[in-house]
């Protein structure tokens, strides 16, 4: 059963009227509405008119409002991409922060390693400078001894100092060498000094006993 809407003549309030029905009474003040042809006409089309935007309205309304949702959503996930975006931005910085930190105590760590070794390796060095000259003034001091026992021709005292001429210290080669010539030197003139005390005492006892001249 179709019905349109239309306004009371006398207190213009709206007004549903039954097709079925061309006379209808105001709910509102009482007034009698006789519809005819050509006014059930123009109702109609005033009725299709004003459905027809009351339907555009509300289609443009609801397409407002999914509009305005969909900007609201896509407004969501912007911000959910811009805070993700931040998240992993700090994440990386934190991170290349942290290496970076890392590298720094490695390299000040391994320049303390260094500097503890250099002033261990100085000292080990130092120490075995002193270590090497303490050797060396020994060995000449004995060395000494030993020219002073060949010139008092005590030569069994001066093998056995000369036997002790070895640089113990291990600091320089240099030293080593020269020791070792030394006290292979040493040793050949105690040799030849002590050839030739006994080749003197052999003549002079052959000139005693056979009365040499």
């Amino acid at each position: 059963m179709d019905s349109f809407r239309l306004k009371c003549s006398n207190c213009k309030a709206n007004l549903d009227l039954n097709l079925d029905n061309m006379i209808a009474y105001c709910p509102f003040c009482g007034e009698k509405i006789i519809v005819d042809v050509q006014s059930l006409t123009k109702l109609l089309t005033e009725s299709q008119v004003t459905e027809r935007r009351e339907v555009s309205e509300r289609a443009k309304t609801e397409r407002t409002k999914i509009i305005a949702e969909e900007r609201k959503e896509q407004e969501r996930i912007r911000a959910e991409k811009e805070l993700e975006k931040e998240r992993i931005k700090h994440k990386t910085l934190n991170s290349s922060d942290k290496a970076s930190i890392i590298s720094e105590i490695v390299y000040f760590v391994m320049i303390i390693i260094c500097l503890v070794f250099l002033l261990l390796l100085g000292a080990y060095f130092d120490s075995g400078k002193d270590e090497s000259d303490k050797n060396d003034a020994e060995l000449q001091a004995v060395y000494e001894q030993v020219l002073e026992d060949i010139d008092n021709c005590n030569y069994t005292e001066a093998r056995i100092k000369a036997n002790t001429l070895y640089y113990t210290a291990g600091y320089s080669n240099k030293l080593e060498k020269k020791w070792n010539k030394i006290r292979k030197e040493t040793l050949e003139l105690i040799d030849e000094k002590e050839g030739l005390k006994k080749k003197n005492f052999i003549s002079k006892t052959f000139d005693f006993v056979f009365g040499g001249d």
